[in-house]
């Protein structure tokens, strides 16, 4: 079944290289032995908070760092729709694209404004899939902008999302598990996939990243 009335939003990023003095990796928490940092064989869930729908707008990077708010380790919780009606159009004022004529803005721009708010001390970026595994698995969950094929707008019967079909625009959403595959949350409402979340391959994620995908990781304060 396609959802077609389902909405995305996200933008393709444009890169900067300025974004890898600021790497994942160093801010990932030990996870073995002596301090050194390998895949856990279990890896981690993070409990996350309630079920968003960004309806028909192209709001979801919005709708991914608020996610990213409400999910532990440190919980925040935003009044919705109206937080994210004004931090989608805050992105837009410094994202990398001149005006606001356009639907969609980038992962990195809502980075920013998350640390205008002062929501993070600031933001890590992943370059590669072990990245965004190790520090699920240890430190906390990651928004992830992506292309979004048309075989990803409903999960299989296994809960997967697949890559099939042409890319249909961007998306942005929230990994925060890393137990043999990667758990998504989605901001389509309960409705859709696992209630409202669905299964990502570590394989697909690194395709993903690899396809000038995002993924981004806010600094808790108090963390």
């Amino acid at each position: 079944m396609i959802y077609i009335d389902r909405h995305i939003g996200g933008r393709r990023h444009v890169a900067d290289s300025r974004d890898w003095a600021y790497r994942m990796a160093p801010h990932t928490k030990p996870l073995g032995c002596f301090g050194r940092v390998v895949v856990p064989v279990i890896g981690h869930s993070w409990p996350i908070g309630p079920i968003l729908d960004q309806g028909a707008t192209p709001q979801c990077v919005a709708y991914a760092w608020a996610d990213w708010l409400s999910c532990q380790p440190i919980t925040t919780l935003v009044d919705t729709p109206s937080y994210e009606d004004w931090f989608y159009r805050a992105a837009q004022v410094v994202d990398e694209w001149p005006g606001t004529d356009y639907d969609g803005t980038s992962v990195r721009a809502g980075a920013k404004i998350m640390q205008q708010q002062g929501h993070i001390g600031g933001y890590v970026w992943a370059s590669s899939e072990p990245e965004i595994w190790n520090y699920i698995s240890s430190s906390g969950p990651v928004v992830m902008g992506s292309n979004w094929y048309s075989g990803m707008f409903a999960p299989d019967p296994g809960g997967y999302l697949n890559l099939t079909g042409p890319v249909v625009g961007g998306h942005a959403y929230l990994l925060y598990e890393s137990k043999g595959d990667y758990a998504m949350q989605n901001s389509w409402g309960a409705d859709w996939g696992l209630t409202g979340t669905a299964r990502l391959r570590r394989s697909d994620v690194a395709r993903l990243l690899g396809e000038d995908g995002e993924a981004c990781a806010g600094l808790e304060l108090g963390l």
